[in-house]
This record gives structure tokens, sequence and C-alpha cells, in this order.
């Protein structure tokens, strides 16, 4: 509250309606809590989810055959190493949202809550909020990090996730509430770089 430079903090604002706002994706890469069988992992998904096999051309083009495989619809997005990319499409959304925290009525259908409290806790063991997934969970926005991060078996599954849209945002702010961590990856950046303050 004082006039000293520490003392203010620098922001930018832009309405949610700008037309040039974009919200992209931020996928994850995880390596496994506990290690599974790769059928054991599967069976794991199908207690809650549907799986559909979809094909892959490669690393270049992961994002495009995610996006044209799930025609606008929200769903999980899970690769495996051997180009194995399946669709997770929850089978029962009532019995999935006693999963979420309280609080989350509003994104709690969002593929990436899904991902978090459901998918990572079943078929990995990592439990929203823990150490564990900070240590475990990476974030990239470039699908094809996903691709090369599992196939050098450096991670176990890699998950892609539709972008959260800015409308979603502003509902669930409106609503006082927060989206679980890395949902939104707004576009475009303003321009950074170092600052330097001079103390005399």
């Amino acid at each position: 509250h004082g006039s000293a430079p520490q003392d203010y903090l620098a922001a930018f604002c832009i309405s949610v309606a700008d037309p040039g706002l974009v919200s992209l994706a931020t996928h994850r890469r995880a390596k496994a809590a506990m290690r599974l069988p790769e059928s054991v992992f599967l069976e794991a998904l199908r207690q809650n989810f549907d799986l559909q096999q979809v094909r892959v051309r490669g690393p270049d083009s992961l994002q495009d055959d995610f996006d044209v495989a799930r025609r606008g619809e929200p769903c999980i997005g899970c690769y495996l190493a051997g180009e194995e990319l399946y669709l997770l499409r929850p089978r029962n959304r009532g019995s999935l949202r006693r999963r979420l925290p309280e609080g989350a009525d509003v994104w709690w259908e969002l593929p990436v809550g899904l991902l978090h409290y459901v998918v990572f806790p079943d078929a990995l063991g990592i439990l929203p909020g823990s150490p564990q997934e900070s240590e475990l969970v990476e974030y990239r926005h470039d699908a094809s990090q996903i691709y090369w991060g599992i196939e050098s078996r450096d991670f176990d599954a890699g998950f892609l996730l539709p972008p959260t849209t800015p409308a979603t945002v502003a509902r669930v702010a409106s609503q006082g509430q927060r989206l679980p961590l890395k949902s939104t990856y707004f576009h475009p950046k303003l321009p950074s770089g170092l600052v330097i303050l001079v103390h005399e």
C-alpha cells in the first residue's frame, strides 16, 4: 500500500469477449505412481469410460488425429507407447460427479476435471492435489511433446485435452469457483523479457 515500486503489481486485463482471445489446450504426460501392465491400465479406464481407439499418423499429426476423431466432443485422449491413442468418454457422468470436490458444480463435467479426479487416481495412482501430482505430471501445449515423451518411455501415459473456452472460464469465475490446475492456455501472450529496476 506504499508508493515504492515493489508495492505495485503489473497486470494486464482483457475482455473474455474479445474476438482475438483464444484458449488453447494444455496436455499432460504422466508417470505412474503404481506401475501397471497396459492391459490392467486400460481395464482401470474401462471401469468408468468407453474407449475408442484412434489411428495415429505420427507426432506432428497427433493433435489433428485427436481433434478429427473427437469431432468437437469434449472427451479425453489417452496416448500410450506404440502409437496407441484412445478417446475416453465417460459412461455414467452422474456417478462420477461424486468423485469431484465440493464447489465444482460448474466445471465437474469438463475433461480436465475428470482427468485429475477420476483417471489419474484410478489408472495411475496419482491423487489430485498431492505432492505426487506435481512430481509425476508434466504440462505441455504441443501434442508432439506428448508423443515423444511417451515413445521415449520417459513417461507412462499422455493425455490430450480439448481447450477450455473463455466463456467457460468466465462462467466458473462468476460462480466464485476455480478450475483445476493448467485448465487454460490463453493466446496471444504479452511480449515478456528481462525487467531491470535501478536502485540508487
